[in-house]
């Protein structure tokens, strides 16, 4: 039987906690954290993914959920991608329910990425910080876990840690990289393949 939305944001979290979250540490990488935000729109589940800035030094131009580096001010790997989001996306963190650490993703640029997964609600007007995002696009999970959008490209090595690379397409973006990784571990503590439904 189809379901459209979790009944409650507890199930989200009893899904994201599924599995343990995997911890990486890597001698001179930086810690940075995302945001992998959920939102409610029409009675479906959405990620929303930023397009950052061709202008940036760092990852410019890709698609990404909002986040960055993070700062000593930052209590956790949540207070850094709420505070990153909050600069980015105008969004007030008190707006944020968090649901949970996904694993850790290393990146050949030298940062190894906590993302957190946080519950919006309804989707929201957002108001981005055009220096770093170009655009803002919520991309309904159902399309995400399509089969025909997803694509397995191989293993790859970061630090010497082999890793899948994955690929997902929909509402005319490429989501590659980290953040399809993270969209990957996401979709799979949902459910996906075998039973996903949202």
């Amino acid at each position: 039987m189809a379901r459209t939305a979790p009944a409650s944001v507890e199930a989200l979290k009893a899904s994201i906690a599924s599995r343990p979250s995997r911890r990486i540490f890597i001698r001179g990488y930086t810690r940075a954290a995302t945001l992998v935000p959920i939102v409610e729109r029409e009675g479906k589940l959405c990620l929303v993914f930023t397009a950052r800035s061709a202008e940036l030094s760092k990852h410019a131009g890709q698609i990404s959920f909002p986040g960055g580096t993070r700062e000593r001010k930052d209590r956790s790997a949540a207070a850094a991608a709420l505070r990153e989001t909050s600069e980015e996306l105008g969004l007030d963190p008190k707006a944020v329910t968090p649901l949970g650490r996904l694993d850790d993703v290393a990146v050949p640029t030298g940062f190894v990425i906590t993302p957190v997964a946080g519950w919006l609600g309804e989707l929201r007007r957002f108001k981005p910080d055009r220096r770093e995002v170009r655009k803002v696009i919520t991309v309904p999970l159902s399309e995400l876990a399509d089969p025909e959008r997803f694509r397995c490209l191989g293993t790859a090595r970061t630090a010497g840690r082999p890793h899948q690379r994955y690929e997902f397409r929909a509402r005319g973006i490429r989501v590659w990289g980290a953040t399809a990784r993270t969209v990957h571990d996401l979709l799979t503590r949902l459910g996906w393949p075998g039973s996903f439904l949202y």
